[in-house]
């Protein structure tokens, strides 16, 4: 399966600092922003969607980050 993620810019994360993101799914198009400059983006063929799919869920992977001010909105 080919990746069809388009990259715009490299970032690296920086101990410390406040990141504000936006992760949003219109259709088949998933978009994430960081401080108001886009990431990346995906639009996948095949999105899922109905009962069962209903869900947002994340993970920190055990490293030392917080979550505050989170909103996630139904589709």
């Amino acid at each position: 399966r080919p990746d069809r993620r388009r990259h715009r810019f490299a970032m690296r994360v920086q101990p410390a600092r406040r990141y504000h993101f936006v992760i949003e799914r219109r259709g088949s198009l998933i978009t994430v922003d960081i401080d108001g400059q886009r990431l990346m983006e995906l639009d996948d063929p095949e999105p899922l969607a109905g009962r069962g799919h209903d869900h947002f869920g994340f993970n920190n992977w055990s490293a030392d980050v917080t979550f505050d001010n989170l909103r996630i909105q139904p589709l």
